[in-house]
């Protein structure tokens, strides 16, 4: 604050507030008050806003930071299901289920028996099959029948004979037993779902997610 020369003024020096030594003249009250208005002194109330707005801006910094950390960043995670190849394995022939070669849980690989049905009624009808194979064919052999006949008895015993083989169950693939659905002694009939087997080395996902972030996906 400058003094003028032609201007009596008494000066008197003030104690420091803030850092700031006004010099007040008599004549020049009102220009030093309005120095003060205007921000030459900073007052506690002033200290404590900005520590406030600082603070404050540290908070909304840090909640913006984690935000966008875990929720614009952080990798998906969505539910799903775990597919594997599994095989059902029916009844091919109407009988009873004399035993269960393997239980749930169990290791089989190819061609491993696996269920055994009883088939009373196609080993009593084989038999008989048989019996009247082996006399067609001597009589074939001997032209006492003719090859028609001769042809409908076969075809009759590779029938019986396809049936008779369904009735031991196997398995048709390299896995595990997954799923037993009968019991020992009771009837099935053809399509009858008897046990299931998988594959535990052959599994896939099934995952869902939201399809605003399927252009987030990379194969």
């Amino acid at each position: 604050m400058a003094i003028h020369k032609n201007q009596k003024s008494e000066i008197i020096n003030h104690k420091s507030i803030n850092g700031f030594v006004p010099i007040v003249g008599v004549g020049d009250f009102a220009l030093v008050s309005g120095y003060a208005k205007c921000g030459g002194f900073m007052t506690q109330k002033t200290r404590k806003i900005i520590w406030i707005c600082v603070v404050a801006l540290s908070i909304a910094a840090i909640v913006f930071t984690v935000v966008r950390y875990y929720i614009v960043r952080r990798p998906f995670v969505y539910s799903g299901t775990l597919e594997t190849t599994k095989v059902v394995l029916s009844a091919r022939v109407s009988s009873d289920i004399s035993e269960f070669i393997v239980a749930e849980g169990d290791m089989v690989t190819r061609d491993e028996p696996l269920v055994s049905l009883s088939c009373d009624a196609y080993k009593i009808l084989g038999a008989q099959i048989d019996a009247d194979f082996e006399r067609a064919t001597q009589l074939l052999n001997g032209g006492h029948l003719p090859q028609s006949e001769y042809d409908i008895i076969l075809r009759n015993k590779r029938d019986n004979d396809l049936k008779l083989k369904w009735c031991n169950i196997t398995s048709p693939i390299d896995g595990v037993v997954v799923t037993n659905f009968r019991e020992v002694g009771e009837v099935v009939a053809p399509g009858t779902t008897i046990l299931s087997v998988a594959n535990p080395y052959d599994i896939w996902a099934y995952c869902y997610g939201p399809y605003e972030m399927l252009y987030r996906l990379r194969a």
